[in-house]
């Protein structure tokens, strides 16, 4: 699996400026490398070192992750995470290689991204803005292939499919929540081809393993 998603510059939300992103998603860095090392760190087996994000797993295998930055939680201590070095001040659009992303990886290697921010907007506000900067910066479609209602930490939630670039590109799967003042994105890509339904099987698994902070 390669990276995908490269930064760009989206509408500032809460009155915010935009500022530069850090390199993330689109920029086709193979992260395997940093899979194996973020698994071997989270089982004990090399105490100390640091992946390529510059974040270290937290938790043991008995205790879940939960999100310094952003409020929720992974139920399933099956999944570990890496915390994000800074929380997203709303601008741009992060990715899997900027530091304002959570990073979720699986104990069979399956890795996913989340980011939130303080929001006022309904989900289908919140959505539709995220939606038009990707299709209007990147290789993405301006609609989604397909667009599911579903259901994320007891909150509902729109699920998203497309290719990028349409047609032959990467898949890309992503979910948009918003709870309590807050919205959320989760997301994963996957590049070989045919591996579309066991991608979106395993990913909307984890986000059954989503819960938020009640206290929000």
């Amino acid at each position: 699996m390669t990276s995908f998603r490269s930064p760009i510059a989206r509408p500032a939300l809460n009155c915010r400026r935009p500022r530069p992103r850090s390199q993330s998603w689109r920029g086709w860095r193979d992260p395997r490398p940093f899979i194996v090392a973020m698994l071997l760190i989270g089982t004990g087996a090399c105490s100390g070192a640091s992946n390529s994000t510059g974040v270290s797993p937290t938790g043991s295998s008995q205790e879940a992750f939960a999100s310094s930055h952003y409020g929720y939680s992974i139920t399933s201590t099956d999944w570990k995470g890496a915390q994000a070095t800074t929380a997203w001040d709303g601008t741009g659009s992060p990715g899997d290689t900027d530091p304002s992303v959570d990073t979720l990886v699986s104990a069979k290697g399956q890795i996913a991204w989340a980011y939130g921010e303080p929001t006022t907007d309904t989900l289908q506000k919140f959505t539709a803005t995220l939606r038009k900067v990707d299709a209007t910066v990147h290789p993405c479609p301006v609609k989604p292939e397909t667009t599911d209602t579903i259901s994320v930490g007891g909150e509902r939630a729109i699920l998203d499919d497309e290719h990028c670039p349409p047609g032959n590109g990467a898949y890309v799967i992503l979910a948009y929540v918003v709870n309590s003042g807050h919205g959320y994105v989760f997301f994963t890509f996957s590049t070989p081809p045919d591996t579309e339904t066991f991608t979106r099987r395993w990913f909307t698994s984890l986000l059954k393993d989503v819960s938020f902070d009640k206290s929000l």
